[in-house]
């Protein structure tokens, strides 16, 4: 276990031992302390910065700038001040946005949460935010929600407590990358590395599934370690302390790899890192340092924040360039032997590395699965880079699955010109295999009959799948056939409205054509007589259908009387004498008393035919 006041023990050894110490000092007895003195520091190359500019951060406010992290979605930096909330000057934000070159672009505020947010990072895949809190020893994830942006009304946030996991006081800076959180630990000397477990998510050492590692970083010349920053380019950290002499690089595993000078800078308690776009040149990456200045506690007043942007000719070598030969990801079958096609590596400075890869592989083609080949190689300056394949072993029986396009059955008229829709052929493995179908057809529209087209294709493991369309050729000179609907025909009595009871027309190729019929008639109910109503409807290949309704106007007052008398009985008993002629007329007078309620019409129709 370290100590911070243990330091001082090791610092007078190493004066005395004329030699860089890693010192762990570990309680013996109540009255004493036993001083282990363990290997040298490492040592590495020192490197010189170019400084770009400084910004000063005092007109946002922020007096004590502690963390920072690049959006490259924005072209942006979140800064986040630990301290300004304690001040006359705070505004109600303690995350600042702002440009490469220190244009305030929005504040924000973690009061809902965290009153002392000292480091600030990003998952790039998923725009999570994470805040450390050096107060309550804990991190903080932020869903951004909906709107995609962190630190807004519709933000999900969780949290996982690292003095009770493991035993962290003080996290400080912290940093995304390999899918981890990377962050510092001042008062311990640490850097510690936190990976989900197998649920994905960031939940806790002891109440979730999360793994923890860590390193130190006082052997390596870092004491009290205030910021970090991954380098996604060759999977690096950047780390540096409070005092205001150096920034390291290490592995990801605390290897030290390279030493940057920053004491003629000497700025005020340096804090976080980042890495971005130069401001001067945006093709060339710079490291940003933010630094906290004086504290408010010595001075209620002060308001000293600050950017340093600064040129690392370590990072204008860039990495090797590694290339894959062959395809990616790999698909093999259940059984084949898996033959490399390699990598090669090529490095601006040092030529080809190809002869340097490290190669790393799980595949087993023997157990259907998803594996990967991991190829890996450092330059002369340390700089590495990685490239993964994927490599699929398919236990491939399924056969390419063919997709018609267009209607089936297809229904042509005789003579049309045939044009084949074509399939779609997808295969779990292969792909499109569109271009591989195989076509059978007999398609004939010369002569109407029904037909069939046969589509095959045979992915490249053999497995075969087949489809059919029915193409129908019709000889079309079937008329359309229209139904009366209602009386055929149709009596009305003279006034009556006409309402037409309409048709249905069906064709066997256009179904309902009753909305198409067009119908034309005569009839006129005010007017006694015999009217006709004709319908008449075409289908698409111009046959014609016709029909007609019949429909009888009459005068419901016109009664004939005549067959009420027949010719032989008015002329029984002689004639046509007097005497018949009176009985007739007694008669008609007797019939016309029936009928006298229909109207003079009836009337003089009567007499009429009586007389004759």
């Amino acid at each position: 276990m370290k100590l911070l006041n243990g330091k001082w023990f090791c610092h007078i050894a190493m004066i005395l031992a004329a030699i860089p110490l890693d010192c762990y000092v570990i309680p013996a007895t109540l009255a004493g302390i036993l001083l282990v003195m363990v290997a040298p520091r490492l040592m590495a190359d020192e490197i010189e910065p170019n400084l770009i500019q400084i910004i000063d951060t005092s007109n946002f406010p922020a007096p004590d700038t502690a963390g920072i992290v690049y959006l490259p979605s924005q072209d942006a930096f979140l800064i986040s001040d630990s301290e300004i909330n304690e001040m006359a000057i705070f505004e109600g934000s303690n995350i600042f946005k702002v440009d490469r070159y220190g244009t305030l672009l929005e504040t924000f505020s973690t009061l809902s949460f965290s009153r002392e947010p000292t480091g600030v990072t990003i998952n790039p895949e998923n725009n999570h935010c994470f805040f450390s809190d050096d107060d309550n020893y804990s991190i903080y994830e932020v869903d951004p929600g909906l709107d995609g942006v962190c630190l807004t009304a519709d933000d999900s946030v969780t949290s996982f407590a690292t003095q009770n996991d493991f035993g962290s006081n003080d996290p400080e800076d912290l940093t995304y990358g390999l899918d981890s959180l990377f962050y510092v630990d001042g008062s311990a000397d640490r850097v510690y590395r936190i990976m989900p477990g197998a649920n994905g998510v960031f939940d806790s050492v002891l109440t979730g599934d999360d793994l923890v590692s860590s390193f130190d970083t006082y052997a390596l010349g870092v004491d009290d370690p205030e910021g970090i920053v991954f380098n996604s380019t060759d999977h690096t950290l950047f780390i540096v302390g409070r005092q205001n002499d150096l920034i390291i690089q290490t592995s990801i595993d605390g290897v030290l790899l390279n030493t940057i000078n920053i004491s003629t800078l000497n700025p005020n308690k340096p804090s976080g890192l980042a890495l971005a776009p130069g401001s001067v040149d945006p093709s060339m990456t710079s490291l940003y340092m933010v630094t906290r200045g004086t504290d408010n506690g010595d001075d209620p007043d002060e308001n000293d924040g600050m950017i340093y942007e600064l040129e690392i000719p370590y990072l204008i070598n860039t990495a090797p360039v590694l290339t894959l030969n062959g395809g990616n990801p790999l698909k093999l079958n259940l059984g084949d032997i898996f033959s490399d096609p390699e990598a090669t590596a090529m490095d601006d400075r040092d030529g080809d590395l190809t002869d340097f890869i490290q190669v790393v592989s799980d595949v087993d083609t023997a157990v259907a699965g998803r594996y990967q080949v991991i190829y890996t190689v450092t330059d002369f300056d340390g700089k590495s880079a990685s490239a993964t394949r994927s490599v699929v072993v398919i236990d491939n029986t399924v056969a390419p699955l063919i997709t018609l396009n267009g209607a089936n059955p297809l229904n042509l008229n005789l003579g049309d010109t045939f044009s084949d829709p074509g399939v779609m052929a997808m295969d779990d493995r292969d792909g499109d295999l569109s271009a591989s179908v195989q076509v059978v057809s007999d398609v004939d529209t010369a002569v109407a009959a029904s037909y069939q087209i046969t589509y095959r294709v045979t992915d490249f493991d053999g497995n075969r799948a087949s489809a059919t369309r029915s193409v129908v050729v019709i000889d079309n000179t079937v008329a359309p056939l229209i139904t009366l609907n209602g009386d055929n025909p149709m009596n009305l009595n003279l006034g009556d409205i006409f309402s037409d009871p309409g048709v249905t027309a069906m064709d066997d190729r256009d179904g309902n054509l009753s909305a198409s019929v067009q119908t034309v008639s005569d009839v006129d109910t005010a007017v006694a007589a015999s009217y006709q109503v004709i319908y008449t409807v075409s289908d698409s290949d111009g046959n014609r259908a016709s029909a007609t309704r019949r429909v009888v106007v009459s005068n419901p007052m016109s009664v004939d009387i005549a067959p009420l008398i027949t010719e032989t009985s008015l002329r029984e008993g002689g004639n046509g004498g007097s005497t018949d002629r009176v009985l007739l007329l007694l008669f008609t007078l007797a019939v016309l008393l029936r009928y006298q309620r229909r109207g003079k019409f009836a009337v003089v129709e009567a007499i009429g035919r009586v007389l004759q």
